[in-house]
């Protein structure tokens, strides 16, 4: 799935260390602020040198500063999720969310992350409703919903979703296979040969701007072929 850019979702002021003036409290977080900016900095500056575990550290040691520092937390989540500890990028997404409840892109990618790295879908997509609900026309999230709710055997669910993502983005190919893969499972064979057809459609279509969904094409060609049906298209 075409995952939109992520703006950052920017820094919180963290709580200071008690029992100090207002002053020397302002000070002190200033402080803690600058040193965990510059960590972070140099975090970025690993990520671009391919030393993700090196930036992983700088992070963690950014938040351990500062720890209500979400922006922080949130490009860890990112990070832990690139090098494959989604155990670890679940619980820095739940934090974030807990800090920032109301960030779609947020809820979005923890949904993901969860979908990806557990088999506890119907967490996957509560975090997909509440995008949703922040944001009713976001095509992502009604697309990842879909899947999530197809995984959880929810077929009818699933069709609605898909059905609702396809409504908003029209030539979303990977919305038009999971509906087809919803509605063969559902026994809705028809609907779903033409969602298939569809996909080879738009491939076809959108190899002339240079995109290849070989991926997507030969899953709805075997799909079609089990069905006894052609796998091409004109």
């Amino acid at each position: 799935m075409t995952k939109e850019s992520s703006p950052n979702p920017g820094y919180l002021v963290p709580s200071g260390p008690k029992g100090l003036s207002p002053v020397a409290h302002t000070l002190v977080e200033r402080g803690l602020f600058f040193v965990a900016e510059k960590q972070i900095d140099y975090a970025y500056t690993l990520i671009s040198e391919g030393d993700k575990a090196g930036a992983v550290q700088q992070l963690r040691q950014a938040l351990h500063l500062t720890p209500g520092n979400a922006g922080a937390r949130y490009n860890l989540a990112q990070l832990l999720c690139e090098i494959g500890d989604f155990a670890a990028a679940i619980e820095e997404y739940r934090e974030v969310v807990r800090v920032v409840p109301d960030d779609e892109i947020i809820h979005l990618y923890f949904g993901i992350t969860l979908l990806m790295d557990t088999e506890d879908f119907s967490a996957a997509i509560s975090e997909f409703r509440e995008v949703i609900r922040i944001e009713p026309d976001n095509a992502n999230a009604h697309s990842w919903l879909g899947e999530a709710l197809m995984k959880s055997g929810d077929f009818q669910g699933a069709i609605a979703a898909y059905q609702e993502s396809i409504r908003l983005v029209p030539w979303d190919i990977f919305s038009h296979l999971g509906l087809g893969q919803a509605l063969h499972a559902a026994g809705e064979r028809d609907g779903a040969s033409i969602e298939f057809y569809q996909v080879l459609f738009l491939a076809k279509k959108k190899e002339r701007d240079f995109t290849s969904y070989t991926q997507e094409i030969e899953i709805a060609q075997n799909a079609l072929r089990d069905m006894g049906m052609s796998g091409e298209i004109n």
